[in-house]
């Protein structure tokens, strides 16, 4: 299982004994975001365009906590949710919408991997159980280079001959991010001030090291449940691996997982010194020690695969790898996140009343513009039937009907009018959760 590229992955996971004012929220919440039209409203205007067929826009964004999420910054309780969007030939850009936090719980387990010193004091999350995933730092820096996003996946899905969909596309990818090492230096400066975080925190959480999983799997997944209070049943972790173990669990998202690859120090046969000792001279041995992966160890160069001699070759003559056949795939794989950018020129935008662009490198502004003025609306519209379901009593079950009805009346104007029976049917269905879950009963 090649796990994401990201320094380290944070989970959180609540059980509720009985609560039938949460279950309620929940059940709503759930029910209105799966009905959410806003990914159609933003495939309609890229329909109006005629080039819909030219869209990328992985379903696994669609939904509304699809994609990369975190505790938002910009509004106080609510949580922010990236999503990647493209077309062939006009460049991609990053489309972050925001919501009340409370829809992360329509996930069983709370993902992000970003803030790892937030989650643990955060009011609302103090009675959930907190887990992180950690790897080598050399592991997660070359994941990272091999790593192929959303929109790297679609644009393949799509558009290149299932015949050419093969490793050698992340190996000639790589040959750039090994050799600007502008790029790869903005992997490691955001590498360093994510796991100096990180090791701050992680005292608060139930910590997996990915070699450990790899390597050890049944012991690593018993202690995880030993840690955690769960029993589990003779042969449970077994079983469970055998379901894990180098598969693809991204859905959609269909590259996420390299063929072949999940092998523990893997990295040497890639990477060279050279990266190395630009990890050590931004001090990533610190977080390294304290994770217990000890200090940077340098390559013997003599034994350097094929793959790492071209790398180091172009290093030596100070010469990027630029020999892309496609280079619409070279533009949505360029890592949109996990890097700090600041020599790279994205166009930047600021927060809107509930959505950015955060960054872009679309060529049609015009069009991306129409496209973020269609997602503030449907987000902001979205939101306030949230906002309203937060602010109900949920407690007096012989009242729901009632509560569900005035909601659905309330917002029919703005969320209804896409596709009304979709939207009537979700009400009737939330109020059959709610009346006949054993949790608000």
């Amino acid at each position: 299982m090649d796990l994401p590229c990201w320094p380290a992955s944070l989970y959180i996971s609540y059980h509720a004994a009985r609560a039938s004012s949460t279950s309620g929220r929940r059940f709503s919440i759930r029910s209105c975001a799966n009905w959410a039209t806003t990914a159609e409203r933003i495939v309609s205007v890229f329909s109006a365009e005629g080039i819909d067929q030219d869209l990328l826009y992985n379903p696994n964004f669609r939904y509304i906590v699809g994609g990369p999420k975190w505790l938002s910054e910009h509004r106080e309780g609510y949580a922010a949710f990236r999503k990647y969007i493209g077309v062939r030939g006009k460049g991609d850009f990053t489309l972050v919408t925001s919501h009340p936090r409370q829809v992360l719980d329509m996930d069983e387990i709370v993902h992000s991997h970003t803030a790892p010193s937030l989650w643990p004091d955060h009011p609302g999350y103090l009675d959930y159980t907190r887990y992180a995933s950690c790897r080598h730092p050399a592991g997660i820096l070359n994941s990272s280079v091999f790593s192929l996003n959303a929109l790297a996946s679609e644009y393949i899905q799509k558009f290149v001959p299932p015949e050419d969909d093969n490793d050698l596309i992340r190996q000639n990818l790589a040959l750039y991010k090994f050799t600007d090492l502008d790029f790869f230096e903005g992997l490691v400066r955001f590498l360093k001030g994510y796991l100096d975080e990180f090791v701050a925190a992680s005292d608060r959480y139930i910590v997996m090291r990915w070699e450990d999983l790899i390597e050890h799997p049944v012991p690593t997944i018993e202690r995880l449940a030993n840690e955690s209070g769960i029993p589990l049943r003779e042969g449970f972790a077994a079983n469970l691996w055998k379901k894990l173990d180098h598969v693809n669990l991204t859905q959609a998202h269909k590259h996420n997982f390299r063929n072949g690859k999940g092998i523990v120090g893997d990295w040497k046969n890639w990477m060279t010194n050279e990266h190395l000792e630009m990890m050590k001279a931004h001090g990533l041995e610190t977080p390294m020690e304290a994770l217990g992966y000890g200090r940077i160890e340098y390559l013997d160069a003599r034994h350097y695969t094929d793959f790492q001699q071209r790398v180091a070759g172009h290093l030596r003559t100070g010469t990027v790898f630029r020999d892309f056949p496609d280079p619409d795939l070279f533009t949505y794989a360029f890592n949109k996140s996990n890097l700090v950018s600041d020599k790279f020129a994205f166009k930047r935008h600021d927060w809107r009343e509930w959505t950015q662009i955060e960054r872009s490198i679309f060529t049609d502004e015009a069009l991306e513009r129409r496209v973020w003025d269609v997602a503030e609306e449907a987000t902001g519209q979205l939101n306030a039937l949230i906002e309203d379901i937060l602010s109900e009593d949920w407690n007096d079950l012989a009242a729901i009907p009632a509560q569900l009805k005035m909601l659905a009346d309330s917002h029919r104007t703005t969320l209804a009018r896409d596709d009304p029976e979709r939207y009537q049917k979700a009400f009737a269905q939330t109020l059959q959760l709610v009346t006949t879950s054993p949790n608000t009963r």
